[in-house]
């Protein structure tokens, strides 16, 4: 209680301190420059509480509270860490296709599999390309390790186009 006794006699002193001055203060241009100098100073002193945060205010919680208060803290990390997660995955997710679009790999039909074995950061990259970028395998590799340091297991499959010229051909 001594931190609010000792703040509201300074907000006592402020308003006594800028009443006198005011008044001893010959009417003049500089009495509006002085009005808003005390004014700001006597807002600061209003507000000091807020600004500056009262260190001998304490708050004591309950014994039973604090189990649900950190089953709730860690429900918060948990939440924080898994969309923190998610957003490095999807800006690896984003690098790969850019990078794949600058070799002139349509990246939008790449199937990327990201592997994180459980941790933060992934560990190995899967992306599975159209069949017609085989003959490329060695140098989409190594482009995409150097860029990204990391494992890129690449797998390739067969257009629709290709499957759909194979069924006309058999008869589908």
């Amino acid at each position: 209680m001594s931190v609010f006794r000792d703040w509201a006699f300074a907000l006592c002193a402020a308003m006594a301190a800028g009443g006198i001055c005011r008044m001893v203060l010959p009417k003049s241009s500089m009495q509006r420059v002085f009005g808003i100098t005390v004014s700001a100073f006597f807002l600061c002193v209003l507000l000091s509480p807020a600004i500056f945060s009262v260190s001998a205010t304490r708050i004591y919680i309950d014994d039973a509270a604090m189990p649900d208060i950190r089953r709730r803290a860690d429900s918060l990390t948990d939440a924080v860490n898994f969309q923190a997660q998610q957003i490095g995955l999807d800006s690896v997710e984003k690098i790969i296709r850019e990078e794949l679009s600058q070799m002139g790999i349509n990246g939008g039909d790449a199937a990327i599999n990201i592997i994180t074995d459980g941790q933060h950061a992934p560990r190995r990259i899967e992306i599975v390309l159209d069949k017609e970028y085989e003959s490329e395998h060695n140098r989409i590799r190594e482009r995409l390790m150097n860029d990204l340091g990391l494992d890129i297991r690449l797998g390739y499959t067969q257009t629709d186009e290709t499957e759909r010229d194979e069924n006309e051909n058999a008869g589908f």
